[in-house]
């Protein structure tokens, strides 16, 4: 999935998506302030694209934890 779309570390995937899980009761603000200070500095567009794809989730929980992370 990385190749995909350029995130080079599959660690930061994996941020992304803890921090868009459906699951979690609330927003988990230091997931998401290491995700806007650490990695969308380094690879920006790359960032955008993966949470974008969050943002277009079929699952409306998915979706808004995305649009907080942007």
């Amino acid at each position: 999935m990385e190749a995909l779309i350029g995130i080079s570390s599959p660690f930061t995937l994996l941020i992304i998506d803890k921090c868009t899980d459906s699951k979690t009761l609330g927003d988990n603000w230091d997931l998401i302030l290491r995700v806007s200070d650490t990695y969308a500095k380094a690879q920006p567009r790359q960032c955008l694209k993966y949470i974008m794809k969050k943002v277009y989730n079929i699952n409306p929980h998915v979706s808004l934890r995305a649009i907080t992370v942007i």
